[in-house]
């Protein structure tokens, strides 16, 4: 009978990945059987709303942004308004809250 050498270590046995589970990065593992989704591959993704998913740099939603931010520059009462009340919330009793919050939101961000 051969003898083990103490100084020789047993290599681990690799973990086995079960499809559905987790992983140590907390990713779910896929299944390989699985079928992709069905549909159109050359058909972007749909959104819960039936809109395509654009992704990052989204053009709808900067179009949109674009158009809100022109029209609010182009009247200049809703921006006079807009101050007055900004004064009067200042003024209120909740304007030291309000002046707390923006000294935390010029505060530099911690990482």
């Amino acid at each position: 009978m051969p003898t083990k050498n103490p100084n020789e270590t047993t290599p681990e046995p690799t973990p086995r990945e079960v499809p559905g589970e987790k992983h140590e990065q907390g990713h779910t593992i896929g299944d390989p059987g699985r079928q992709q989704q069905q549909g159109n591959p050359t058909e972007p993704p749909r959104q819960q709303g039936g809109q395509p998913n654009e992704g990052e740099g989204n053009r709808t939603a900067a179009r949109h942004y674009n158009d809100a931010a022109q029209q609010a520059a182009q009247n200049p009462a809703r921006t006079e308004r807009q101050a007055q009340e900004a004064k009067r919330a200042i003024d209120s009793p909740e304007g030291d809250a309000l002046e707390r919050a923006e000294e935390i939101g010029k505060k530099p961000a911690r990482h």
